[in-house]
């Protein structure tokens, strides 16, 4: 029986590898945080959003609505998004051979000028796969996409060529020393 479990686990391994969210997904987590905020700032408040029909963030808009379930209201607050962007400020190597990887930043700010000057804001950032962009990103959405740095000259042209070379050395040596 003992055998059967372990040929199990050796015939599907269970990987940790979970699956990366979109930027569109992490800004609608960032507006359900700005939601959570604004009822903590302004409780009893309805809320009414500033946008106009060429507005690039309607999606966004949508998802503000989505969450907001007050019972009583005192004042009406207007609010507006300013900006939400996605940035990928650097590129890095996983390993000396491995995968490059992009630092991502995702940014919400909204704003409303009915009551103060309040102004907030949101952010997240992690690291994503260089292959898994196209993924992540929504074509017809531009504050989901952004340009990403090149590869540094040092991961893309010297480490390869230094790595063959010191791999050429060390095969040189190994038959010269034997013999």
């Amino acid at each position: 029986m003992l055998f059967r479990i372990f040929f199990l686990a050796l015939l599907f391994p269970i990987f940790g590898n979970s699956q990366t969210k979109t930027n569109l997904d992490l800004l609608f987590t960032l507006i359900d945080n700005a939601n959570i905020e604004l009822k903590k700032d302004f409780p009893n408040n309805q809320f009414v959003f500033e946008q106009d029909a060429r507005n690039q963030y309607s999606v966004l808009y949508n998802r503000f609505l989505l969450n907001d379930s007050l019972s009583t209201i005192d004042d009406t607050i207007i609010i507006k998004i300013d900006t939400a962007i996605t940035e990928y400020p650097s590129i890095f190597r996983d390993g000396i051979l491995g995968d490059f990887f992009l630092e991502r930043k995702v940014n919400l700010k909204i704003s409303s000028s009915s009551k103060m000057n309040y102004v907030k804001d949101f952010s997240y950032t992690d690291s994503v796969e260089i292959s898994k962009i196209n993924f992540i990103e929504d074509n017809y959405l531009s504050f989901t996409k952004n340009e990403f740095p090149a590869e540094p000259f040092w991961a893309s042209f010297v480490q390869p060529i230094s790595i063959a070379l010191l791999s050429i050395t060390a095969i040189f040596l190994l038959f010269f020393i034997r013999s």
